[in-house]
C-alpha cells in the first residue's frame, strides 16, 4: 500500500505500507488493508479476515 504523495524509488515489498519522500516502509498491512501487528514470534492476524501472516527478514507472507 502506497501513501498519498509518496515518491517510490525502489521495489515495494508485499504487504508493506510505504510513505514519505523518498518512500520508506512504515508498517505492514493485510490483503484487506488492515494494519498488521506482529507478535514476538513474527505472526499477525488480520482483524477483518482472520488470515494469518508471518514476518521473516523484513518479508511478509500469508500462512495457512
Amino acid at each position: 500500500m502506497i501513501g498519498a504523495g509518496t515518491v517510490v524509488t525502489k521495489d515495494v515489498p508485499d504487504y508493506a505500507l510505504v510513505v514519505g519522500n523518498p518512500g520508506k516502509v512504515a508498517g505492514w498491512v493485510s490483503e484487506a488493508g488492515k494494519e498488521l501487528t506482529f507478535d514476538s514470534k513474527g505472526y499477525a492476524i488480520c482483524s477483518r479476515t482472520q488470515k494469518k501472516y508471518k514476518l521473516i527478514d523484513n518479508k511478509v507472507t500469508e500462512v495457512e
